[in-house]
Formats: structure tokens, C-alpha cells, sequence
């Protein structure tokens, strides 16, 4: 039993049923809802005068340590710094809109990403 006095095993049912009647009928409607929603937001921050620069991440290229060092700047008086994960594709850019992203040498890029399958994807600092 949980907080809720649900039993682990009826919480699992429920689950099961939910991923196998109702998310395949919600999830068009999910990415539609948060995609305005996204929009809106933008919308405010063009309202109030300033333009908006995304931030794309490519893997391997130094996007988190960029994304920590503009962390406290995302809002200034003239522009607003949108910080995107991996997914979020260039296409997914809305026109007009400025964009920023960082390129590094492929055979670095390549051999840090063959350290980092070895690391099984945790950074260099992790410790166990």
C-alpha cells in the first residue's frame, strides 16, 4: 500500500489500462496541446518587445556547459534565451526567430562520443 492506500498491484492494472485504451488516443492531442501552449509563451515574450533566441543542443558539443553559463542570462531587457534539449530540431524553429548553436571537429566529436558510450553516457565527473 502507498500514501494513497492504493495497492502496488492495482496501481500497475490501472496503468496497463490506461497506456492500452487511452494514451493511444490522447498522445496526438498531448504534443498538439503542449506545442500552443509553447507557443503562447513565445507569444508573450514577442509582446513585450523582446526577440526570441533559441538555443539548439547537438550532442557532443559542449550544448550543457553553454546551457550552465547562460543559465542566471536567459532574460534580458532586449532578448530571451529559449534553451532546448536534443529532440528539439531546427525545423522546430518558428520564422523569424534567432538561433544559436556550437559545432566542434568531427573526429573530437567523434572520439568523445566513443568515451562517452564507454562511460555509458555519465559525464566525466560522475563518481559511483
Amino acid at each position: 500500500m502507498n500514501s494513497l492506500g492504493i495497492k502496488q498491484g492495482m496501481r500497475k492494472k490501472f496503468y496497463q489500462f490506461y497506456r492500452r485504451y487511452f494514451f493511444p488516443f490522447l498522445f496526438p492531442f498531448r504534443s498538439a496541446v503542449k506545442r500552443f501552449f509553447y507557443l503562447l509563451k513565445l507569444s508573450i515574450y514577442r509582446l513585450s518587445g523582446r526577440e526570441i533566441i533559441h538555443l539548439l543542443h547537438i550532442r557532443k558539443t559542449a550544448g550543457s556547459a553553454l546551457k550552465k553559463a547562460l543559465l542566471n542570462d536567459l532574460i534580458s531587457a532586449r532578448y530571451k534565451i529559449e534553451l532546448h534539449q536534443h529532440s528539439f530540431r531546427l525545423c522546430d524553429v518558428p520564422p523569424g526567430d534567432k538561433v544559436i548553436f556550437v559545432t566542434r571537429d568531427p573526429v573530437s566529436r567523434y572520439v568523445s562520443g566513443f568515451y562517452s558510450r564507454q562511460r555509458m553516457g555519465k559525464p566525466r565527473y560522475h563518481i559511483p
